[in-house]
């Protein structure tokens, strides 16, 4: 989307020099959708839309008018207005009727399948999931199908059939080829639906593959288009939400090596450089936040070991954000469980 964009606004000035208002309409509304879907940029993605929409009128191309319809009726999606949307997008696959583009009528479909999904009317939605599967399935837009697939997923998801959801997702996930728009999209609803059955690994897996493919599609924006996307576009910030919980959360410190001596001035050579996993997605296992907290100080004291350290309490304390006396008590619990956890006096100082 990054290397798009500057093109699209080059395309166009060279359409508008030419005086080819199907290539400058056609421009406008392309970029007018990757403004809207990919970079949360509904105010420019709506002037451009209204724009390339009387650009189609003027040359009666009732198809692309629809595509036009279809980027507002999203605009509108977003900021709540859904009946408006829907109407929008009920007006947008009238005007497709009989154009014979059937490739914008299963996206449109798509569109108004997902809408439904969000104001919760989920029976019209298999309904129109049905309508679009026909599209796919006699024009054979293997890619568009795929996508569906996982919609139909969220669909099965919405009404409590949570083993049909992960079927359909994980199927969808099997079935991502290099045609399929936004693939992020894809993994982000079978992670939704694995984590409703509680198979957790796979939902993790999904859930940075997402992630990881969100990064790759938004790679290369500005700082500015980057916010914009991960703040206005539901979808990603959520993703991106999800990806930072299910990731370790590690720190650097300098710890007292094992032969250091006990108190007074430590040197260099008597410390050691750890990683702590402070957080991990594991962590949830435990109901308690007690327990959680006594597994991370746990996990802590043997990251420590295996790097050649052992810490003190205020160590552990200040890692975890939490006083000495509860990590002591924390201590003497773990040990009295018959726990073996090393650990020194106060914090020793450095020089």
């Amino acid at each position: 989307v990054a290397d798009a964009l500057p093109r699209y606004d080059r395309a166009e000035r060279i359409f508008i020099e030419l005086g080819n208002v199907r290539g400058e309409a056609m421009v406008l509304a392309n970029a007018s959708s990757a403004r809207h879907v990919l970079l949360g940029d509904d105010a420019r993605a709506l002037a451009d839309a209204k724009r390339a929409r009387g650009l189609f009128a003027d040359i009666g191309d009732r198809a692309r008018e629809a595509q036009c319809l279809e980027i507002i009726a999203g605009v509108a999606g977003r900021d709540g207005r859904h009946e408006e949307a829907k109407r929008l997008l009920e007006d947008s696959l009238e005007a497709l009727s009989g154009t014979g583009n059937r490739f914008l009528e299963g996206q449109h479909l798509r569109s108004l399948a997902l809408l439904q999904l969000d104001v919760g009317e989920y029976q019209d939605a298999f309904g129109i999931l049905d309508r679009a599967d026909e599209v796919c399935v006699e024009a054979e837009f293997e890619d568009l199908a795929v996508e569906l697939l996982s919609i139909r997923g969220m669909a099965w998801l919405a009404v409590g059939r949570d083993t049909e959801a992960l079927d359909h997702t994980r199927r969808s996930v099997e079935g991502l080829t290099q045609g399929v728009e936004r693939p992020y999209l894809v993994y982000w609803r079978h992670f939704l639906a694995a984590t409703a059955v509680g198979a957790h690994p796979e939902a993790r897996q999904s859930a940075l593959r997402a992630h990881e493919t969100l990064e790759s599609t938004l790679s290369g924006l500005s700082g500015e288009d980057r916010k914009r996307s991960l703040e206005r576009v539901p979808e990603h910030a959520e993703i991106v939400a999800a990806a930072s919980r299910l990731t370790p959360q590690t720190i650097q410190v300098f710890l007292p090596a094992s032969h250091a001596p006990a108190g007074g001035r430590l040197i260099a050579r008597d410390l050691r450089k750890v990683t702590w996993t402070v957080e991990h997605p594991e962590d949830d296992r435990f109901v308690s936040p007690i327990e959680k907290r006594r597994g991370r100080v746990l996990r802590m004291v043997a990251e420590a070991v295996e790097s050649g350290a052992i810490p003190s309490i205020d160590h552990l304390a200040n890692a975890l954000g939490v006083s000495e006396s509860t990590v002591g008590r924390d201590l003497a619990e773990l040990r009295r469980a018959g726990h073996v956890v090393s650990t020194r006096g106060h914090k020793d100082r450095a020089s």
